[in-house]
Formats: structure tokens, C-alpha cells, sequence
């Protein structure tokens, strides 16, 4: 990835936000049909309630997917929560920690490690939203 791309969703993720609700138009999404790729449109679509194709097949073999940074605008403007990435320093380096804040609970939750790059960073603070929310679902698995 070069500087100027932005990080997709990895498959787990992508199945977790569609889980969680996720529903906004993206261009990427997973075809699981044959082999797992990572596909394109040339303009945003909601791949997780396509009407051209029957609900279940879609359901079964398309997942969206969207970047790290549209997953998290959603967690901030759908489901009110902040991520939120700090810079430090270690061994003359930067490096990334991240936490959240619950705007209903007006609650700041710090979360362990800290990660050599940005990118790294983004995508742990996602993966621990989706963990919060499936928690709060009441679901285990």
C-alpha cells in the first residue's frame, strides 16, 4: 500500500460491520462465490442489500467493503463512539496507541499496545468497536 491508498476491511471485519449493521455504499466489496477476492465498482453501492440480486444469495457470497477510515466514520456517526489514535514516542520512533470514547456513557476507554504505524493502529481501534458491539448484542461468537 502506498501513502496515498487507504486500508480495505479485511474480510473478518467487513463480516462483522455487516453484522453490526454497517450499510453504507462503498466501490470494494468481497466476492465469496468461487475464490475470496477483494472486488470493485465503479461507484458506491450498498453490497450488503443489493437489489439486483436475490437477498440470500447476496447475503451468502457479497460482503461490503469498506476502508478502515469509512468504518470508523460510521462507528462516530451512527453508533456515536469515537476511535481515537495517539502518537508517542519509543526509541526516538513514533508509535500509535488507541482509545475510544462512548458518547451516551461519556465514557473514555483506553486500550493496550501501542503500534509501529498508523494503519496498524486504525485497524486494532476497529476491530475492538466490533468486539464492543457484538458484546453489547449480547453475542459471544
Amino acid at each position: 500500500m502506498t501513502t496515498n491508498e487507504l486500508a480495505i476491511c479485511s474480510l473478518e471485519q467487513s463480516k462483522r460491520l455487516r453484522a453490526a449493521g454497517f450499510n453504507w455504499p462503498t466501490i470494494s466489496y468481497w466476492d465469496t462465490t468461487v475464490n475470496i477476492r477483494l472486488r470493485y465498482h465503479d461507484k458506491p453501492i450498498d453490497h450488503n442489500n443489493d437489489a439486483q440480486y436475490a437477498k440470500e444469495e447476496w447475503e451468502m457470497y457479497y460482503i461490503s467493503a469498506p476502508t478502515i477510515q469509512h468504518a470508523l466514520k460510521w462507528f462516530r456517526d451512527v453508533k456515536a463512539i469515537i476511535p481515537i489514535i495517539h502518537v508517542g514516542k519509543k526509541n526516538n520512533k513514533n508509535v500509535y496507541g488507541v482509545s475510544y470514547i462512548i458518547v451516551k456513557e461519556d465514557n473514555h476507554v483506553s486500550v493496550a499496545g501501542w503500534f509501529d504505524t498508523y494503519e496498524e493502529a486504525d485497524s486494532f481501534v476497529l476491530t475492538e468497536l466490533l468486539t464492543l458491539i457484538k458484546k453489547e448484542n449480547g453475542q459471544t461468537n
